[in-house]
């Protein structure tokens, strides 16, 4: 493993990619989320930009009525059926939220989502809204949104034996996919600067 990193970064620093601005940032991420290589993620998965993926999150939709539940006490409304995607801001990661939000009606308006804003001190009062990757993030005041298909609050199989392959909605994913990319790539793009 040892220079495993190092050859990385060096491929990586050569390599002719569409957006060449982002590679310090890029490299910037690997550094700093594998610990220059040495983190148990790097180590043993060989992920050095620490990328996570959680099928089981965005992967389960069901059109029937009655699906969706609400976590006990959180006073908000949502759609009775358990078929949207669902987006989690805080005030810093609002605009972002807002542009996926735009995005989806442009780009997969066949998939429902629906976003809300976390108000401050509200995860304290409802823990579930801190539980997931983003709540560090929120904590040091750096924007971060939440994808979800609601986790138990839709999925009667979430954490359970059950909670198989062939129990996901692949389209529903793919949607959710799409919407991921489009919505990741006009970000990225609003950073690389204008060709003169």
């Amino acid at each position: 493993m040892p220079g495993l990193f190092e050859e990385l970064v060096a491929r990586y620093k050569a390599a002719h990619i569409a957006f060449p601005a982002l590679k310090p940032v890029t490299l910037a991420q690997w550094i700093l989320e594998s610990g220059r290589g040495t983190s148990r993620l790097a180590t043993e998965h060989l992920n050095f930009a620490g990328l996570k993926w959680r099928s089981e999150m965005v992967g389960f939709a069901t059109n029937l009525p009655g699906s969706q539940k609400v976590p006990p006490g959180l006073p908000i409304t949502l759609r009775d059926s358990g078929d949207f995607l669902g987006l989690l801001s805080n005030a810093q990661s609002a605009p972002t939220m807002q542009l996926v939000l735009k995005q989806s009606r442009l780009c997969t308006p066949q998939l429902p989502v629906t976003g809300l804003e976390v108000v401050p001190g509200a995860e304290r009062a409802f823990p579930v809204l801190a539980r997931s990757d983003h709540a560090p993030f929120w904590h040091q005041k750096i924007p971060a949104l939440m994808w979800t298909d609601t986790a138990e609050f839709r999925n009667p199989n979430y954490h359970l034996p059950s909670d198989t392959p062939e129990t996901l909605d692949y389209t529903f994913l793919h949607w959710v996919t799409t919407l991921l990319t489009a919505s990741v790539y006009l970000q990225a793009s609003a950073l690389v600067p204008a060709e003169k």
